[in-house]
């Protein structure tokens, strides 16, 4: 966008721009001159000296985030608020390694539509997608626990039993416990 100036304006500031001081020798200030000619706001328009390209939003690379994102965060927030007490300062910089460490593993970048597929289901694309993923998850290990436990209500005792054997080698809550395997009675004739 060009400044409509008159002839007579332009002619004053060509004035103006040819008065600049000859400090003289071969001419310091030519440059200075010649910068301020190619970009006079009458040649190129106001901003003409501002040439940035303009923005192209890009789908990749994406920052993904995990469930544990949420936590991992507050992890960080509660490693920042541990006072500083100078050289004495271990137990907030072990901290906040941890801290750190469990926040990068939360997050990862994938740089193309593939790499998010192999992802997808994992990692979500946004911190409050991951949290309802996690919220989510809850629920169903919570309606699962409970339903659980309203057929070993109404189990005999002896699969009562065998639950609770089977519950106490477990590390993690057991959901469904496999059917035995049953053995074969029949003989094989030789």
């Amino acid at each position: 966008m060009a400044l409509d100036l008159t002839p007579d304006e332009q002619a004053r500031m060509r004035r103006y721009l040819d008065q600049l001081p000859d400090l003289g020798g071969p001419n310091p200030d030519l440059g200075a001159q010649l910068h301020a000619e190619k970009n006079a706001p009458w040649i190129n328009g106001t901003y003409s000296h501002l040439k940035f390209p303009p923005f192209r939003p890009a789908e990749y690379p994406k920052m993904l985030y995990s469930p544990s994102y949420g936590d991992a965060r507050k992890a960080k927030d509660a490693a920042l608020r541990i006072p500083a007490r100078g050289t004495e300062d271990g137990l907030r910089a072990q901290a906040l390694l941890e801290a750190e460490r469990e926040l990068q593993a939360s997050m990862c970048i994938v740089h193309d539509a593939d790499e998010e597929r192999e992802r997808h289901g994992a990692w979500y694309e946004t911190p409050t997608a991951a949290e309802v993923a996690k919220e989510r998850l809850a629920q169903a290990v919570a309606q699962a626990a409970a339903e659980s436990a309203y057929t070993d209500r109404t189990m005999s005792p002896a699969a009562q039993a065998e639950r609770a054997a089977y519950d106490a080698e477990a590390e993690d809550h057991v959901v469904e416990i496999p059917a035995p395997r049953k053995r074969n009675h029949h003989r094989t004739q030789s």
